[in-house]
């Protein structure tokens, strides 16, 4: 009887007492912090121009008088983004938010998006894909893991999308897939070369040109805590969030969501793994595109997918 209320009270009261702050409470303190060593201020300054802050300075904040103004308000945008005091200043903790690893998917679209300004003539609502069975192919893996534990990643990846929305994936061979998944290493024949270990994990496209690339110069593991101990980047973690561009997600400012753009360990400060799960926002979102599995809310998806996380 107890627990039946208890349900209902979350299902009745989702913005007040909502599963994801029972959760953040449940796992307080839990995940491992890393810190990194700051940036150059040089390297900051690319940073700005690359993830398109020193663009949506410009035309947010209007047109700046120097050099030294358009650096200011884009440092400012950026902190605003990542959670950070807004003051402008290149300061220590904003350059090492800035050596955090990370997608390298723009930040332009998630920082507009808000402000109802329109990037290039483009929404987020342009970037869905017209039907609910979608392939993927994946045309390489990284030999820092087997071919099997690669698959493994990958598939539930799209499967932790496929749950809460009526879309269906399968795998397929190179060449027809819809999305089209490697490992690369610098320049690999597209515009976003990626940088060595570090910095930038990988990236991917949205609907319909779909492609997702990882740095092999990373050190992959799938789901293995003993390795992200010891510095390997966790294939799930990043695939969930990179198969979320390919279904037309942009990056997300709330810290806890699967859409940040900042990778977050997923070992606790025990060394023991902690599955990365979608929060309400990611499901609100990903719904809004296309609708929820069977009918069922978000609200309803996120009470389920508390008490399965609680039971286990």
């Amino acid at each position: 009887m107890k627990a039946a209320a208890f349900l209902l009270l979350l299902l009745f009261l989702p913005e007040i007492c909502g599963v994801d702050i029972i959760k953040g409470l449940w796992q307080a303190g839990r995940r491992l912090k890393k810190e990194f060593a700051p940036v150059s201020d040089e390297k900051a300054k690319e940073y700005l121009e690359k993830y398109g802050y020193n663009k949506v300075a410009a035309s947010v904040r209007g047109l700046v008088s120097d050099f030294r103004n358009e650096v200011n308000e884009a440092v400012k945008e950026f902190q605003e983004f990542a959670g950070l005091p807004v003051t402008g200043v290149l300061d220590i903790k904003t350059k090492q938010k800035m050596a955090q690893p990370r997608c390298g998917v723009n930040d332009v679209q998630a920082l507009t998006s808000g402000r109802g300004i329109r990037v290039m003539g483009i929404t987020e609502s342009t970037f869905k894909w017209p039907k609910k069975s979608i392939t993927y192919s994946i045309e390489n893996t990284s030999p820092d893991l087997s071919r099997r534990d690669a698959e493994r990643a990958i598939r539930k990846a799209f499967d932790t999308w496929s749950k809460v929305v009526p879309l269906d994936f399968s795998e397929v061979s190179s060449g027809s897939a819809d999305i089209k998944i490697r490992f690369a290493s610098g320049y690999h024949n597209d515009p976003w070369s990626f940088d060595g270990k570090g910095g930038t994990l990988a990236h991917a496209t949205f609907p319909p040109n779909g492609q997702l690339h990882f740095d092999e110069d990373e050190n992959w593991t799938y789901k293995n805590a003993e390795d992200i101990m010891n510095g390997a980047t966790d294939l799930y973690a990043v695939a969930i969030h990179e198969s979320g561009h390919t279904l037309g997600l942009d990056h997300s400012r709330d810290e806890s969501s699967i859409m940040a753009p900042f990778y977050h360990q997923t070992v606790d400060d025990n060394g023991r793994y902690i599955t990365p799960e979608l929060t309400s926002g990611d499901i609100d979102k990903i719904q809004k595109l296309y609708g929820s599995r069977g009918g069922l809310s978000s609200t309803f998806s996120r009470v389920k997918s508390f008490f399965h996380g609680f039971g286990r």
